[in-house]
């Protein structure tokens, strides 16, 4: 099986070897660990490197919009990889017509309708400041500062990179 999918590579922070996978409340939250990579990962949106495959998948998933806190829709799976330099975050987004995949390009950091992911690290671990990255199905970067729990500084650019690719299955 070929997985072509969203790959994020985010270099800028210092983070726990561990993702959380957001629940309704702090009881809800799980944790995933993060595994450790020899060797080079390719950025170009295809997760064909055979370490992906050792990373525990992350999948359980509930909807922001349209209706937040309810169950996903379209099967969505994460894994995470790390380095002495790097944190990894490969992205299969599922979807059952894959051929209604909206993919507008856009100016990084322009919200527009499209398909995307996005990830969200509290590198404080404060649960009131983090950082927000995003990737539309186009390869739009997104990103931003979060603070004060539910404010963000769209201005904020970090250095940090995407890819993305398509096929039969989704994005």
């Amino acid at each position: 099986m070929r997985f072509v999918r969203a790959l994020a590579i985010l270099t800028m922070l210092t983070v726990s070897s561990t993702a959380i996978l957001g629940g309704s409340s702090t009881s809800d939250i799980k944790s995933i660990a993060a595994a450790r990579v020899n060797g080079s990962i390719k950025i170009d949106g295809i997760l064909d490197e055979h370490c992906w495959l050792l990373a525990e998948p992350g999948t359980s998933f509930v909807q922001f919009i349209p209706d937040e806190g309810e169950p996903a829709t379209e099967r969505t799976e994460f894994r995470v990889l790390y380095d002495d330099e790097y944190l990894y975050v490969g992205v299969w987004a599922y979807d059952s017509c894959p051929d209604s995949i909206t993919t507008r390009l856009s100016r990084r950091d322009v919200f527009t309708e499209t398909d995307a992911i996005f990830i969200g690290l509290d590198t404080d671990h404060d649960h009131q400041t983090g950082y927000a990255f995003g990737v539309t199905a186009s390869g739009t970067l997104l990103d931003a500062y979060m603070f004060d729990d539910v404010q963000t500084d769209l201005t904020w650019d970090g250095a940090w990179t995407a890819k993305t690719s398509r096929d039969g299955k989704g994005w």
